[in-house]
């Protein structure tokens, strides 16, 4: 029987390095083959030898049937793809369709009624003349306003006057008059310089005809050329807004007592002078 011998190995014999050009400029490395085979150099990225490239088989030329079948199918994919194509719909201007109305006007929204301007304070009714008597004191006593002395009359005499007259009014409303009384710039009143207090009088506006007959229960006006001041109520009635010329005729006890103060001034005077 014999001893097989023993089987020895053999280290592969070292082998030179391979030198690999690399690409980029610069750039060289050495490398050492994977395994050695013999004289066989295993390096699978570098002994792969270049092939065909991929064509997915287009570089084969089709014939018959083939041909025929590939042109209907993109005949098939260009009709869906047109098919699925959405265009932005643009106002035509067909000849056959009626022109779009304008649309109509909002309704306009009614505004608040502006309030009306308060109506005008109506005219208040005349003094009713009284036959009153006539004091002895205050205030027919003499007095004096700015230096000139005034001294009014105590009896029931006639004053007859013409000149001009003014009014008083709200910064006097609510004040003592001569007499004592309120004044009240609503009501037919008069004030006048010398003229016995309480007193009554026909004031005239020659301009316009117009007479009303008042209340004299105070003092003034203490301005030169003016002969009666007139209440605001007064002096409107007789359509006087500032000064304004006017008759003033005063009423005795008498007139009062007769009513003859009602007719006519011309008349009265007549009468009164026979």
């Amino acid at each position: 029987m014999s001893v097989p011998t023993p089987a020895r190995c053999v280290a592969p014999a070292p082998q030179p390095p391979v030198a690999v050009t690399c690409t980029f400029p610069r750039r060289a490395a050495a490398f050492r083959p994977l395994v050695t085979l013999g004289a066989v150099e295993t390096f699978p990225s570098l002994n792969r030898q270049p092939g065909p490239p991929f064509t997915a088989g287009m570089d084969t030329p089709l014939t018959g049937a083939s041909a025929r079948r590939a042109a209907a199918l993109l005949a098939a994919s260009l009709l869906a793809g047109c098919s699925s194509l959405r265009l932005p719909s643009l106002p035509l201007p067909w000849p056959a369709s009626a022109p779009a109305e304008a649309p109509a006007p909002a309704p306009a929204v009614p505004r608040a009624a502006l309030p009306a301007p308060p109506a005008p304070r109506p005219h208040p009714p005349d003094a009713v003349p009284r036959v009153s008597a006539i004091p002895q004191g205050a205030p027919n006593l003499p007095y004096e306003i700015k230096g000139e002395l005034y001294e009014p009359l105590a009896e029931d005499v006639p004053v007859t006057e013409t000149g001009i007259a003014s009014w008083y009014g709200r910064p006097f409303h609510g004040r003592r008059t001569a007499t004592g009384e309120v004044y009240d710039m609503h009501a037919m009143t008069a004030a006048h310089k010398t003229m016995p207090l309480p007193s009554y009088a026909v004031v005239r506006n020659p301009r316009n005809k117009r007479e009303v007959v008042v209340r004299v229960n105070d003092r003034g006006p203490f301005k030169d050329g003016r002969i009666i001041d007139l209440s605001h109520a007064a002096a409107r009635k007789l359509g006087i807004s500032g000064i304004g010329k006017v008759e003033v005729r005063r009423l005795t006890h008498a007139e009062i007592r007769s009513g003859s103060w009602k007719l006519p001034a011309q008349r009265v005077a007549t009468t009164a002078a026979e």
